[in-house]
């Protein structure tokens, strides 16, 4: 999440997971876009793919004091790109069912 104000709305908020039994990834991306976007990938995605997903889901950012759809877009594929790779070398937690 990244916010240029301590409450308020946010730039930027993404949140990925990963099923630990199918391997598949989701990635939600909201607050830097005009509607949530969900994407989801049967495995963590490789970077170009993530990006090409990115690209392609997502066609309007919003624009305001918060923030301008090029800043938007800049930490949307920054933080899509770090918890796609913070998940793809995550371990499962021991003794989770």
């Amino acid at each position: 999440r990244m916010s240029l104000i301590q409450h308020g709305r946010s730039t930027a908020l993404l949140i990925g997971t990963i099923d630990e039994d199918s391997g598949r990834f989701l990635l939600t991306v909201t607050a830097a876009t005009t509607r949530p976007v969900r994407l989801a990938f049967d495995a963590i995605p490789t970077a170009d793919d993530l990006t090409g997903a990115l690209n392609e889901a997502i066609d309007e950012y919003f624009d305001d004091p918060n923030g301008s759809p090029a800043y938007r877009r800049h930490l949307t594929h920054r933080f899509g790109h770090e918890i796609r790779a913070e998940l793809a070398t995550a371990q499962p937690a021991e003794g989770r069912t």
